[in-house]
């Protein structure tokens, strides 16, 4: 049984919907250099003159949030691609439940370093959240899908797939799909490789 080592992601876990997260600078110790360059600071604010100090401070935030965004994203691909989803789904699924609870994400986020539960709780509703069109999410606990969302980055075709399953016996089949099959270059239909 193999693991992968992912402490070094991890030495200032800090949650990127926190307060903190807001305040402090992004590391350049965990970002890569696309991330650093995405995280400046706009060079020409929008028309700082005429915007009042609150919209200011709003627009302060939603580029804030834009960059670490976009830092998760990027942090996102140190995951080895042959890392199956049910083995990290496994991990953090420890009692065999069929769904990684807010107490499973909190114990193993325990592991590098301090998080507050409440971020996990959050975390867990924010990807919820963003797959309204699943009504099969129950609150405080994760799907083998939503893990996959969790985990793959945005635009990859594992997050797409993830994020289009409406259960996991699909979500099982899009990865089995994925695995075992290539793309047609001519039509784009899956076909078994050989």
């Amino acid at each position: 049984r193999s693991f992968y080592n992912l402490y070094p992601l991890s030495m200032e876990i800090v949650s990127p919907r926190s307060l903190s997260a807001y305040r402090r600078p992004l590391s350049p110790h965990t970002m890569s250099p696309r991330t650093i360059e995405h995280s400046k600071p706009l060079e020409k604010p929008i028309a700082a003159t005429r915007l009042s100090p609150d919209l200011q401070s709003v627009l302060q935030v939603i580029e804030r949030q834009g960059q670490l965004d976009g830092h998760v994203e990027e942090v996102k691909t140190f995951l080895p691609p042959t890392t199956p989803l049910e083995a990290i789904f496994g991990m953090l699924d420890s009692d065999k439940k069929g769904h990684v609870s807010d107490t499973d994400l909190w114990h193993f986020a325990q592991k590098f370093g301090r998080l507050p539960f409440s971020t996990i709780f959050a975390l867990i509703r924010e990807i919820q959240n963003s797959r309204l069109h699943d009504p099969g999410f129950v609150a405080g606990q994760l799907s083998l899908r939503e893990v996959g969302v969790l985990v793959h980055r945005r635009g990859t075709l594992e997050h797409e797939a993830m994020d289009g399953s409406s259960d996991d016996h699909e979500a099982k089949s899009s990865l089995y799909v994925m695995r075992y099959t290539e793309a047609c270059p001519g039509c784009g239909f899956r076909i078994q490789r050989g």
